[in-house]
């Protein structure tokens, strides 16, 4: 068994979207817009078959009582190598986006850090 997709609320669903080609070269593959009620959302799909899915409603800005209401808590993107981690969180921080964690080594041996995505969700980088 393993995990078909991942699904999150996002006010800024184009950015969003943009946001996952860019930096983690996700494809966009499939979109759906229902005229009636609003509901847009976005099928992304990553290199190894993961896929995301980015979903808006006008409702969303009602339902969002504090940031732990939208979204997912963490989503995590396994590097290469330390360097790798390194090299996109300085890419990230140089195009305007927050990091909320420095790339930093943990007990455990792993090295990671987390960033901020345009609609705030946390984005950990591990190597």
């Amino acid at each position: 068994m393993k995990i078909d997709h991942i699904s999150m609320f996002a006010t800024r669903p184009e950015e969003v979207k943009s946001f996952y080609e860019k930096y983690f070269g996700a494809q966009p593959e499939k979109s759906f817009k229902d005229e009636e009620t609003g509901l847009q959302a976005y099928n992304m799909v990553f290199d190894d078959g993961a896929k995301l899915e980015i979903i808006n409603r006008p409702e969303i800005q009602k339902m969002m009582k504090n940031h732990i209401d939208l979204g997912y808590i963490r989503l995590g993107f396994e590097m290469d190598s330390r360097e790798a981690v390194d090299e996109l969180a300085q890419r990230l921080e140089k195009d305007g986006f927050t990091i909320k964690q420095k790339p930093s080594g943990r007990e455990d041996g792993q090295y990671d850090c987390i960033i901020l995505d345009p609609d705030d969700n946390q984005i950990v980088l591990i190597a």
